[in-house]
């Protein structure tokens, strides 16, 4: 998602493909052991996607040691050793070329998450080294009890290094502990204290406390435990070192909005928006400045990226163009029936692969930029409705096949999350083009059909930013800070619950603002910042447009709305 609202974690970068790692021996050797297979070759084993023959790994690490200063972990398998080949090598193997090196040592592994060490090596008791103790101090000082909207819940204090890094229930501690039952079978797992079906009083509390602080104590010290994801994940190591951790839900009605207030156009202080008397201006000059330099350079090359991934390069005539006909022309280059063009659009790409929607009437020349080599257009899907997206565009090879493209271009840009288990499986399924398997897989990712807009200003907020996020089924801003970091807190609006939207575009700033009520409550504005207001407010408009033509469907309503050209979908498919 553009400007990832879920920063990519140090740990992430780890699991996309092979790495290099180079360091010199010490006083304590390498720092790492090597554990696998005594005979070669083997049957091919898929480790993120790609099959591999058996590998050699790394079974411990010595904490402080240069192998862990050069950045290798425990379990990562080793592909080649200074410079060699050990695809399907046998242990004696790997270790001569280790010792052959003399006292430095280049090596090229892959890591893998922990729940997949028992799939690559069934046979191995072994692997996991529980006796590889690292320390950590880690604790639970203290628990508080929490009332929200007529809930009463108690969260625990979790505290790394003398700082509170979360607050979590008794119920999250009770999932990582199952989770981690599952992958560390053979682990002896100190008590975790039972569930309780009444009330707790004070002295009881205070025991659970102290035995989730012993239970952390004791099982988050031995390395492989620690390094897992779910341990990482559960400890917020991503956001490790914000003052404000907080993981319980949030109250939208403390901070957002004023009680039948229609919102002024104040100028916000952190966001710097081009006023639409300069935005004309300057497109003006952007026409002729781009018909003088189409005419002039013929290396000037304008990229458009198809659904299905392909590139192709503009020519004038497509630039000095409307987006609606640039658009028009190209599904029907690739023969799309012009029932579905609708469920198409032309967007602009922006930084960190964020695609804005045209207009239909805008000119393309309008919005070149010339000095951002990777600036391009794209024809892209606009349809938020994955049920009705599916039912449409999944009836024909060549649709599947658009659809699967921008969702793989999406993947890899990391405008949609994937899990570590979907993540080997795309890779699987885009090298085999099985579309259907694709879609199926990246579908079940909260992202899919949502746009994710970059941080900005918002006057519900005193202190820092918010990320809008807006689907079929939500609509949602998540603070953060100014620079774009995530907080924990989150708010998720009920569509009904909207009641007004616009946005402006004047002299003073580009405002997308929306005004909610919720059940008995005064209805409340909100504006939000953004050169992106008039985007937002089209997928505002298009989200509640869908939700519509569901209701008609549904209904079976004779007179549809003008565009209305949504299937009826099975009782087990209705939203």
């Amino acid at each position: 998602m553009s400007q990832n609202n879920r920063s990519t974690s140090k740990r992430d970068q780890i699991y996309k493909g092979p790495r290099e790692v180079s360091f010199s021996k010490t006083e304590t050797g390498f720092g790492f052991n090597v554990r696998g297979q005594v005979s070669e070759g083997g049957i091919l084993k898929s480790i993120n996607g790609v099959l591999y023959a058996p590998l050699q790994y790394v079974s411990a690490i010595l904490e402080g040691g240069a192998a862990e200063k050069a950045g290798v972990r425990p379990g990562d398998r080793i592909l080649r050793v200074n410079e060699v080949d050990v695809e399907g090598s046998t242990h004696k193997r790997v270790v001569d070329l280790i010792k052959a090196g003399g006292d430095h040592l280049t090596m090229t592994v892959i890591s893998v998450p922990a729940r997949d060490f028992q799939r690559l090596d069934p046979d191995d008791d072994y692997f996991y080294d529980y006796t590889d103790i690292k320390r950590l101090d880690i604790g639970i000082p203290n628990y508080e009890h929490i009332d929200e909207e007529g809930n009463r819940y108690v969260v625990y204090m979790v505290v790394l290094d003398g700082r509170m890094v979360a607050k979590r229930r008794y119920s999250e501690f009770l999932s990582l502990h199952e989770e981690m039952q599952k992958i560390f079978k053979d682990f002896e797992f100190p008590k975790f204290p039972g569930k309780w079906p009444f009330q707790m009083s004070e002295p009881q509390l205070e025991k659970r406390r102290y035995i989730l602080e012993n239970y952390l104590q004791k099982t988050f010290r031995v390395r492989v435990i620690q390094e897992s994801d779910q341990v990482l994940d559960f400890l917020n190591l991503d956001t490790y070192g914000k003052d404000d951790v907080d993981t319980h839900a949030y109250n939208p009605d403390i901070e957002i909005g004023k009680p039948d207030t229609k919102p002024t156009s104040e100028k916000p202080q952190q966001q710097q928006v081009m006023t639409s008397q300069s935005k004309r201006a300057n497109d003006e000059r952007s026409v002729q400045e781009m018909k003088s330099r189409v005419g002039d350079d013929s290396s000037l090359a304008v990229r458009l990226l198809l659904p299905n991934r392909k590139k192709v390069e503009l020519s004038s005539d497509d630039l000095n163009q409307s987006a609606g006909r640039v658009c028009e022309k190209y599904l029907n280059e690739h023969k799309l029936d012009e029932s579905l063009h609708p469920l198409f659009a032309l967007f602009r790409s922006n930084e960190d692969h964020f695609y804005s929607k045209m207009d239909e009437k805008e000119n393309l020349s309008s919005c070149y930029v010339e000095d951002d080599q990777d600036f391009h257009f794209a024809i892209r899907k606009w349809i938020f409705n994955s049920k009705q997206e599916e039912l449409l565009l999944g009836r024909s090879d060549l649709t599947k096949q658009l659809l699967t493209g921008q969702a793989y271009e999406d993947v890899k840009n990391g405008t949609i999350q994937v899990t570590s288990r979907q993540g080997p499986q795309l890779k699987l399924f885009a090298s085999q083009d099985k579309h259907s398997d694709y879609l199926e897989c990246v579908r079940k990712s909260p992202d899919y059909s949502s746009v994710t807009f970059p941080h900005c200003s918002c006057d519900s907020r005193k202190q820092g930013h918010v990320i809008v996020k807006i689907s079929f089924d939500h609509f949602k801003l998540f603070a953060c800070t100014q620079e774009g970091q995530m907080e924990s807190q989150v708010i998720d609006f009920a569509w009904p619950e909207m009641k007004e939207w616009d946005y402006d575009d004047d002299v003073t700033a580009s405002v997308f603002r929306f005004q909610y009520q919720r059940g008995e409550k005064k209805a409340r504005w909100v504006k939000i910042y953004s050169p992106y207001a008039r985007y937002m407010k089209e997928c505002f408009a298009r989200v509640l447009e869908e939700r519509q033509w569901i209701e008609e469907v549904k209904d079976e309503s004779e007179q549809k709305s003008q565009g209305n050209i949504f299937l009826e979908m099975e009782d087990d498919e209705e939203e």
